[in-house]
Order: structure tokens, then C-alpha cells, then sequence
């Protein structure tokens, strides 16, 4: 709902093309629910190889995929 959007443009400029599809961030963006149960950790690799590292937790925040972030514009690639 509230808050202002994470532009993750910083962290991925130039890596790959500006999108709102879950499915090309792959690699380079995904959501941890389990290491903090209750809570959705924002995961992010600038070099798509998949070696996460967390950007933000979104407390009490679960059920919760990708692409909804995305199309939600909670999260910002473009």
C-alpha cells in the first residue's frame, strides 16, 4: 500500500533492459520469505549470477510475489 517505490535502476543501470517482468529479472532480483518467517527479504545480484545479498526487509509482509511488487510499482526497473 503505502511508502514510497524502491528504484532499483542504481543497481542494475545498463545491466539489462529497463522491464517490469519478473521473469527477466531472474537472476538478478529475488524474495527470501523463509529466513525471516513473517517478513519478505528483497534480494538483490547487480551481476545476475544469481549470489544474492539483501537490499531490504518488508516486515510483516508475506504472500507476496515478484511480480506483483512490480506491477504494484513497490519496486521500480524502468
Amino acid at each position: 500500500s503505502g511508502g514510497e517505490p524502491v528504484d532499483l535502476n542504481a543497481l542494475l543501470d545498463g545491466v539489462l533492459p529497463r522491464t517490469t517482468s519478473a521473469a527477466e529479472l531472474e537472476g538478478y532480483v529475488t524474495l527470501d520469505t523463509v529466513s525471516s518467517p513473517g517478513s519478505t527479504i528483497v534480494m538483490v545480484d547487480p551481476n545476475g549470477g544469481g549470489d544474492y545479498q539483501p537490499l531490504l526487509t518488508l516486515a510483516d509482509v508475506t504472500n507476496l510475489t515478484l511480480q506483483e511488487l512490480l506491477d504494484n510499482q513497490h519496486l521500480v526497473v524502468n
